[in-house]
């Protein structure tokens, strides 16, 4: 028997080599196939620990080294079968840190890591040892408590609520302090699976925002938004105003909670763009305003197809795909909205003719249209999705860049990139996710003392029971595109 180093990456390992059928002198090209062994043993010891360590960084968060996106969703469908085998309890809390948008922009994104580094610690001090805490996206959290209620759920998102609001965090001398929103759902009272799950949990996190934020909440708590009738709506419309064409563009953002503030910030990466290539003050509105609405067509689609986590079937593809000709129909019936009509029904036009519903392609596109498709296209891959997370803001530019001529329209891009490189998108990112829907229409300059006289119905199905207003928001100075026609 012989003992063998084995020294592969500064990590030294001892082994054992047994041999037999010989002397006990180990010499010349006995002592080289040693070496050869030795190598061998060295080689796949090494293999192994790359293996290892490429397996924790596929399923851990670099900085809160929680459970990335992916893993948490893996786990959580571990969690959920092995529930419907035992007949147990297995409950979610979904954490969002309110206005975390305002922190960054305010004081940086090395503060802002710094605050999701320890909110991530605090939220490891504030669940037991098998409970199982990822980052989900963004600045979301959630943690999966196997063999919980409902009950002992609450209790443990109650302690991790204070714990967050009283937790100060220090970064280069500024001192910054956070709160957080959380939903809690269990199985089976909420839900029979992962998905549906997800979807109780972040129902339950967006009740929690809609009363105040810096709370906890439970899915019951939340108002549902139920599916509506596209012709009559239409109807109802006829005599309506604009306040109130924007409520039904709220309760459309509502249906999904992914989606909340979609449109509001659709329609401000919009403006930015019209403003970056000369359009007109009037035509500038005009894109903002179909922005608000180019989605309201979704209120007609129903809301499994919406949330679904899995791939679409070709049939609720088709359905999907609908809801764009839905906006135009149920918008016509407005007499003040004929002018935005052509971008609700184009915004997925693509500038190669591969999209819909018309496949038209290059400039028969309206440029309003076009407009929308980069900036509908920013906000959804930068927003986090039930079966994503959200994307960096860097990586999306390229992505954008890289559809030019074919997705997008080239002007529309060269926008875009003047825009993004100003800051004047991120900027508009941050206002609109603190701007109520009704102070939105102040700030975009589409609102009338007509259109003020909203009914409390329709400002409490916005602002989730609190008839929030903003009456003043700064612009956002978009750059322009020298010699763009106007």
């Amino acid at each position: 028997m012989l003992p063998v180093l084995i020294d592969s990456d500064g990590q030294g390992a001892a082994g054992l080599l047994l041999l037999s059928g010989g002397g006990t002198t180990i010499e010349g090209d006995d002592r080289d196939s040693l070496a050869i062994l030795a190598n061998q043993a060295a080689i796949a010891l090494q293999n192994a620990r790359l293996h290892e360590r490429a397996v924790r960084l596929a399923s851990v968060d670099g900085l809160t080294e929680l459970l990335n996106h992916r893993a948490f969703q893996t786990r959580l469908g571990e969690e959920v079968a092995r529930v419907q085998r035992s007949g147990h309890s297995l409950a979610l809390l979904m954490i969002d840190v309110d206005d975390f948008g305002q922190v960054n922009n305010r004081f940086g994104h090395q503060v802002g890591d710094a605050a999701l580094a320890a909110i991530a610690n605090a939220f490891r001090r504030s669940i037991r040892s098998g409970d199982i805490a990822a980052r989900y996206g963004g600045d979301e959290f959630a943690a999966i408590l196997p063999d919980t209620d409902i009950d002992e759920a609450a209790a443990i998102a109650e302690r991790m609520c204070a714990t967050i609001s009283s937790l100060p965090v220090i970064e280069h001398g500024v001192t910054v302090r956070v709160r957080a929103s959380i939903g809690v759902a269990a199985l089976p009272a909420h839900a029979d699976s992962r998905e549906s799950l997800i979807r109780a949990a972040d129902r339950a996190a967006y009740a929690a925002k809609r009363a105040g934020k810096g709370r906890v909440a439970r899915p019951e708590d939340g108002e549902s938004v139920p599916d509506y009738d596209a012709t009559a709506i239409a109807a109802e419309l006829q005599h309506a105003n604009l306040a109130t064409v924007a409520a039904l563009a709220a309760a459309v953002d509502a249906k999904d909670p992914y989606t909340q503030g979609h449109s509001q910030r659709v329609s401000a990466y919009a403006g930015i763009l019209a403003r970056c290539m000369h359009f007109s003050e009037d035509m500038v509105a005009r894109t903002e305003l179909a922005g608000l609405l180019h989605d309201v067509g979704k209120i007609g689609v129903p809301d499994a197809i919406l949330v679904k986590p899995a791939s679409l079937t070709a049939q609720e593809y088709t359905t999907i795909m609908h809801h764009s000709l839905i906006g135009e129909r149920v918008l016509s019936s407005v007499p003040f909205l004929q002018d935005v009509l052509p971008a609700v029904r184009h915004h997925h036009e693509r500038w190669d003719g591969a999209g819909y519903p018309d496949q038209l392609s290059g400039d028969s596109i309206p440029i309003e249209a076009a407009i929308l498709a980069v900036a509908d296209t920013l906000d959804a891959i930068t927003s986090t999705r039930i079966y994503r997370p959200a994307i960096p803001w860097d990586e999306a530019r390229e992505r954008i860049l890289e559809g030019k001529g074919t997705q997008f329209h080239p002007g529309v891009v060269a926008a875009f990139e003047l825009a993004f490189t100003g800051g004047a998108l991120h900027t508009a990112a941050t206002l609109s996710a603190s701007t109520s829907t009704a102070g939105y229409l102040d700030w975009i300059g589409l609102d009338t003392a007509s259109e003020r006289k909203l009914s409390h119905m329709a400002l409490t199905r916005m602002e989730g029971g609190r008839a929030l207003h903003l009456d003043t928001a700064p612009a956002v100075r978009a750059p322009v595109i020298a010699g763009w026609p106007g």
